[in-house]
C-alpha cells in the first residue's frame, strides 16, 4: 500500500515580535505593529490599539498542559518556537505526522481591519515579504504560504498578485467583505484574472 501523505490546509504562524520593526516601509517603522510587555501578559499592538494577545499564539500543544494560563501568557515562554522559526516547525510537524502545511497568519490577520490604507498595505507586504523570505524559502516544497492581498485598489492588488507569486507564496487570502462592492461585481475581475494566470 502506498504512503499516504498527510497536508494540514489550515496551519498558522506565529509572526515574530520583530517582524514589522524588521520588514515595514520605513516611513511607517515608527507606528510597526509590535509586541508590548504587559504587567500580566503580552501582546502585540498596532498603532496603538491591542492587536492580538499572546495567549492566542501560545495555545498549540498547550491545551492540556495544566501549567499553562492564558492569562499571564509570555511570549518568551509559552509560544512555541515552531511558530515563527521553520527549522524549529519541522519538529512539530513531525509530532504531528504532517508531510506539509498550508500557512496562514496569526496576528497578520487583524491587518485586514486597519483603517490606514496606505499603513494598512505597508503591514500586509512586510508579513508577506517576512513570510516569503525567511518562513517558507528554506523549505519550500513542504511550506506553503498564504499571503494577504488587499482589494482597495485594484491596480495595487493586481501587481501584488503577481509579486508574492514571484517570492514563492503558494495562495493568497483577502477580506471577508469589501466596505461598498460584493465580489461577485466587475469590479474585482483584473483581481481574479491575475489569480488563474499565476
Amino acid at each position: 500500500m502506498p504512503k499516504m501523505h498527510i497536508i494540514s490546509s489550515d496551519s498558522h504562524v506565529v509572526e515574530p515580535a520583530d517582524l514589522w520593526l524588521r520588514h515595514i516601509e520605513p516611513k511607517f517603522r515608527d507606528r510597526a505593529p509590535h509586541l508590548v510587555r504587559g504587567e500580566q501578559r503580552d501582546e502585540f499592538v498596532c498603532d496603538g490599539a491591542g492587536l492580538v494577545e499572546v495567549a492566542l499564539m501560545s495555545s498549540g500543544g498547550r491545551v492540556q498542559d495544566p501549567t499553562w494560563n492564558v492569562d499571564t501568557a509570555r511570549w518568551d515562554k509559552d509560544v512555541r518556537p515552531g511558530g515563527y522559526n521553520p527549522h524549529k516547525r519541522l519538529a512539530d510537524m513531525k509530532l504531528d505526522s504532517l508531510d506539509a502545511e498550508v500557512l496562514y497568519p496569526t496576528v497578520a490577520l487583524r491587518m485586514f481591519s486597519v483603517a490606514d490604507q496606505p499603513y494598512r498595505r505597508a503591514c500586509l507586504k512586510a508579513y508577506n515579504t517576512w513570510l516569503s523570505e525567511e518562513y517558507v524559502k528554506p523549505y519550500p516544497k513542504i511550506l506553503k504560504g498564504i499571503a494577504l492581498l488587499d482589494l482597495d485598489d485594484i491596480d495595487w492588488s493586481v501587481k501584488d498578485v503577481y509579486r508574492t507569486k514571484k517570492l514563492g507564496l503558494s495562495g493568497a487570502m483577502i477580506p471577508i467583505a469589501p466596505k461598498d462592492r460584493r465580489f461577485q461585481t466587475h469590479h474585482f475581475d483584473p483581481v481574479w484574472t491575475a489569480a488563474e494566470e499565476v
